[in-house]
């Protein structure tokens, strides 16, 4: 229940940004993340310019694959960015931001399950080359601070009923090499 009322907060908070602002062809970016179709996590992004030096990154990704009966990542995210770019010109070399991250997840790894959230923020460096008039390669690394709240148990326990682990703990949030696509 608590998942699907974040959900809801989360699409309410996009429609509001995408609606606050004017928003141009030549100012919306598609996207997605090479590193993460090779994990087998299908993703999607779009980024809006919302003036010279800034835009504003939206990621969402997902994982309904199980692997085998020892290894399994189910999850699906979002990572919401502020980005400054240097150059000034959004989409072309050097930018850092300001990162959140939000994730359910379902994961198992030598029959320990892990289910639960996190939710996160941190800092991003990313550069962009550009390939050609409306397609680039995107590099992106980020670090911060992750909030987990899950249920840790052994295959053929029984599932707790609420949450038995809760980290707060530094770690890597974003690594990315993302093709972008801007839409003219």
């Amino acid at each position: 229940m608590r998942k699907i009322h974040f959900v809801k907060k989360l699409l309410l908070l996009v429609v509001v940004a995408l609606a606050s602002g004017q928003i141009h062809a030549q100012r919306v970016a598609i996207k997605s993340n090479a590193l993460y179709w090779a994990t087998l996590s299908p993703n999607l992004g779009a980024e809006f310019r919302l003036s010279r030096h800034y835009t504003l990154n939206f990621e969402f990704a997902g994982n309904p694959f199980k692997i085998s009966d020892k290894v399994q990542t189910r999850f699906l995210g979002t990572t919401p960015e502020v980005r400054y770019w240097f150059e000034g010109r959004p989409h072309a070399r050097h930018f850092a931001g300001i990162m959140g991250v939000a994730s359910a997840y379902d994961m198992a790894f030598d029959h320990t399950h892990h289910k639960g959230t996190a939710f996160g923020a941190g800092l991003t460096y990313g550069y962009s080359f550009i390939l050609g008039r409306r397609w680039s390669l995107e590099t992106t690394v980020g670090a911060g601070v992750l909030k987990i709240r899950e249920k840790k148990y052994k295959t053929g326990e029984p599932v707790p009923g609420n949450a038995n682990r809760n980290k707060v703990m530094f770690a890597p949030l974003k690594l990315g090499v993302t093709f972008v696509y801007l839409i003219k």
